[in-house]
Order: C-alpha cells, then structure tokens, then sequence
C-alpha cells in the first residue's frame, strides 16, 4: 500500500470534488466550471476522469494500463457497510476528495488490516488482490464521503 498526500494543487483539488459532488447530486453527463474567471469549460465525466488519471499516473510514475474502471463512491453513515472484498484488476487508486472531512467522521478505508484515515486530496494505491472496505461513518457525520476509484491493470 501507498499513500500519497497533496495530489493537485488546492485550486484542482477543488473543482475534483466540485465536480463528483455535482454528479451526485445533479447525475450529471457534463459539468461546467470557470476555472480561471475568463471563459467557462465544459467537460464531460470520461473527459474528467482521463485527465485525473493520467495527471496522477505521470507524478507517482505509475506503471499501468489505461483504467478499466473508474467511479465515484458516495457513502452517508446510514450507508450498508461495504463488505471486505478484492477486485479483479491489479491495482486500486482511491482519491479522497473532500477537504473539510473531519477525522472523527471516520470513513476511511481498511487495507488488509490496516486503516488510512480519510483526508482530502489524498491518493491511496494498493494492490486489487489485497483484501480492501470503505470504513463505516460516524452515525452524527451528514456528509457523504466521497472518493474516486481507478481499477487498472499493470503494464505487460
């Protein structure tokens, strides 16, 4: 397992979580933000999604293929506990994009036994044959937790 903290500059960071909040919220197919006050920019989730993955996989030289399945994760407190499980693809990239998480919120995720607490902007990569859960929320928290997950597979 890896962690990597301060994946984007704030300002990126930001309209990440705007943009999954948004889809949630609104299913959205496109998002449109001003990402420097001069002109509006439409993007579409595939589009997103591209640009997020291969930004991370070029900074930690990242040695996989192209995805093969990305998504967003919502979680509330009154979510089921997701079951401890493995994934087919050889390795598992979870962004946590919520700034203002507060630890004590809890849902972070169990990596073969092991917690990493949730933090925003933070990049967790573990190997998809490790057995892995998203950790259940404080029952008070009414806030979902919110991360991205890329499932790829290593370079041949």
């Amino acid at each position: 397992m890896i962690v990597y903290d301060n994946v984007f500059d704030e300002t990126t960071a930001n309209l990440w979580w705007e943009y999954s909040y948004k889809i949630y919220m609104e299913t959205l197919s496109t998002f449109k933000f001003d990402s420097c006050s001069t002109r509006e920019v439409t993007i579409t989730f595939e589009d997103w999604t591209e640009k997020m993955f291969t930004f991370i996989k070029e900074k930690y030289n990242i040695e996989v293929e192209k995805y093969k399945r990305a998504y967003c994760n919502f979680q509330k407190s009154e979510s089921l506990e997701p079951p401890l499980h493995t994934d087919l693809e050889d390795i598992v990239m979870i962004y946590y994009t919520r700034f203002d998480w507060k630890e004590e919120w809890g849902g972070g995720t169990e990596i073969d036994g092991e917690l990493v607490s949730y933090k925003g902007n933070r990049l967790v990569i573990c190997n998809g044959s490790t057995p892995h859960k998203a950790m259940p929320i404080l029952k008070e928290c009414e806030e979902f937790r919110v991360s991205i997950s890329f499932l790829c597979n290593k370079k041949e």
